[in-house]
């Protein structure tokens, strides 16, 4: 800083300087976070970002014992869907309606259609649940998936075999 013309060490409250404006962007972000739940100071338990929260974690990176862990709304609306306690499930794009994979998502909007509830993205209007075409909506989903897959399968096995030929 100090070769850029900067005095690491000024600390006056004119705010009306580049400099002092960003102290005090800088004060006012380091005074949030240290008060946002990471413990970045050990004021909530001894130690800086130690846990103070004595949670166990359900998913290690190796098993996967319940992968909706994170998402308890996702399995209340299924489980109010299952009842049919409504009629439509309204996302704003496919890949925030499940971040669990696309075939998992196909698999979601599947048992939507099984209990007779239907769906609509609002961003993607081609994904629209709601009429005549869902089947067909599924089934072209579906299809792209199938043919992503064989893609990514040649691609891999063009990558393996490049990396296996001798040098």
């Amino acid at each position: 800083m100090t070769n850029l013309g900067y005095d690491p060490k000024e600390e006056s409250s004119d705010q009306t300087t580049p400099s002092e404006i960003g102290l005090l962007a800088a004060d006012t972000v380091l005074e949030y976070r240290h008060h946002d739940g990471a413990n970045q100071l050990g004021d909530l338990h001894p130690g800086a970002y130690s846990d103070y929260t004595e949670y166990v974690t359900v998913n290690t990176p190796d098993l996967i014992r319940d992968p909706d862990h994170w998402q308890p709304q996702f399995k209340a609306m299924f489980a109010a869907t299952s009842r049919r306690e409504f009629d439509c499930v309204l996302f704003w794009s496919l890949d925030r309606f499940s971040r669990e994979g696309v075939l998992e998502t196909l698999q979601c909007l599947q048992r939507l259609t099984s209990y007779g509830v239907a769906f609509k993205s609002f961003t993607e209007e081609y994904l629209d649940g709601t009429g005549m075409f869902r089947d067909a909506v599924i089934s072209i989903l579906a299809t792209r998936l199938l043919v992503n897959w064989a893609a990514a399968r040649v691609i891999s096995l063009g990558s393996a075999r490049r990396l296996a030929a001798p040098q």
